[in-house]
This record gives structure tokens, sequence and C-alpha cells, in this order.
């Protein structure tokens, strides 16, 4: 049985324990599946060649949508992508991280009552969460350093959970569109441990 992480975390669910990563989903979606079981060949690759993405050493990539399911302002997926690959018609689009991010316009201290009742409520889902992260630091696309992401990131089997409440300043947000934000990741083993190998 598949449970929504955004509900158990955030609404006071504790009626399942579990341990492994691939039992969660965000907005009905399991890392490790195919993103091809949602959407169409054309709709991904159209979505990566007009709104772009992360591109992370032709070896994944990084991709959103707005969320279908509207429990989310907007879900992002890493899959396993290259183009090398594609050109060869071997992809399947493999989904190796997600991200729902819920934007926070006007009120980021209820960003911040959102992400401590996931850390508390965290240990309650996974009964073997081990915290490997756990910081408020400067994000590094804000050149003045001014603005601010509180970052809690769980080790579990098969994965991680990071939890990110960001706080865009004014200034950074004008320029580039983007809002405050709580994003709940769900990432593989192997795409954790490529990103820490960069």
């Amino acid at each position: 049985m598949k449970i929504p992480l955004i509900f158990f975390v955030l609404f006071f669910s504790y009626s399942v324990l579990a341990d492994e990563i691939s039992d969660f989903e965000i907005s009905g979606v399991s890392v490790g599946e195919s993103l091809l079981n949602y959407y169409t060949e054309d709709e991904i690759i159209k979505r990566i060649n007009e709104v772009g993405g992360d591109g992370y050493n032709d070896k994944y990539y990084g991709i959103y949508f707005n969320d279908e399911n509207k429990k989310y302002d907007r879900v992002s997926y890493v899959i396993k992508y290259s183009k090398n690959d594609y050109i060869k018609k071997n992809n399947e689009f493999i989904i190796e991280g997600l991200r729902g991010q819920i934007f926070y316009k006007d009120d980021f201290s209820k960003c911040l009552q959102e992400k401590n009742i996931a850390y508390s409520n965290i240990f309650k889902i996974f009964d073997n969460a081990e915290i490997v992260n756990d910081e408020t630091r400067p994000h590094f696309a804000d050149t003045s350093g001014e603005s601010i992401g509180h970052n809690i990131t769980f080790k579990l089997k098969g994965g991680y959970i990071q939890i990110l409440c960001m706080n865009w300043t004014e200034e950074f947000t004008k320029k580039n569109g983007w809002n405050d934000n709580l994003s709940i990741q769900i990432t593989t083993k192997k795409f954790g441990d490529f990103l820490d190998s960069l």
C-alpha cells in the first residue's frame, strides 16, 4: 500500500510505520516508477525542451509540472534521462527523485510551523529515520547570501527525505519569480549518492 507523504507528515496520522522510501508517494507518484505511467513521452520531451530544467551530467534531469491533484502548487521529478539514451530509444524515464512544493507568498512563519510539524512527525512514520543534515544556510542561487533555506534531511532504507523551507528575499523573488515554499522531497539512495559525488 502506497502512503501519501504530505498527508501523513503534516496532518498527524501515525497508524502506519514504514522503512522503505518507495512505500511513499507525492501526488500519487513514487520513486522507482516510470514517469511514462503519468505523462506521455511527448509531454515529457516537450516539457524538457520548452521549460528546461536541471541537467545532472547527462545522467539525470529535473523537470516540473503543476500538480493535477492540487495537493501541491508544483511537483518536480528527477528522472534518469540521457540525450544519448533518448536518441537510441533506450529511455524509460525512471523517477529517481520527486518533490512537492507548497508556496507561502505572504506567510513564511506558516512555512516554518509546517516544517516543524513534519520534523516531529517523520519519526512516527519512519521507524528507522536518521537525521543526516539539519541546517539553516544561504541558498547558493542568491549571490547576496540573504535568501535562507531551513533544511532537514533524513536517511532511510533506499533513499532520503528532505524537508525544506525556503525564504527568498523580496528582490530575488521579483527578479526570478521564485516564491517562499515548503518543499518535501524524496530521492533514491542512488540519486542521493550521485549528488554527494558532485
